[in-house]
């Protein structure tokens, strides 16, 4: 679970960092074609990282084996929506979420991750 907490700080402190640069990613880009494969691979590379902790949280018989492929697509959407919510909005009238540090973020993430809507 640290590996994968370390990684959303990383991200979510990069992303923050680099605000512009995440925006332009949400949006997309017109245009400039190499610039777009440079997006989607980075967004990929991401996405393996996930699935990599994912794999061996299973190995250590932390997660139930599952097709860590999907677990990941999940978890990269929701990483994505978060993100997205955080920087820029929208959010509802009781979030929270625009106010939160990159480390509380990144805890809540890894919950969900290992432990789902339950939290437990």
């Amino acid at each position: 679970m640290n590996s994968s907490e370390k990684l959303f700080v990383e991200l979510f402190d990069f992303s923050e960092s680099n605000r512009y640069m995440i925006e332009m990613i949400f949006k997309g880009i017109d245009g400039e074609e190499s610039l777009k494969q440079a997006i989607i691979d980075t967004r990929l590379k991401v996405e393996e990282a996930f699935e990599n902790n994912i794999k061996r949280a299973m190995e250590l018989n932390i997660l139930p084996e599952r097709d860590s492929g999907l677990q990941a697509a999940l978890l990269m959407s929701l990483f994505e929506g978060i993100l997205s919510r955080w920087l820029f909005g929208p959010v509802s009238d009781g979030s929270h979420i625009r106010s939160r540090t990159t480390a509380e973020l990144a805890k809540e993430m890894v919950r969900f991750e290992f432990f789902g809507l339950l939290g437990t």
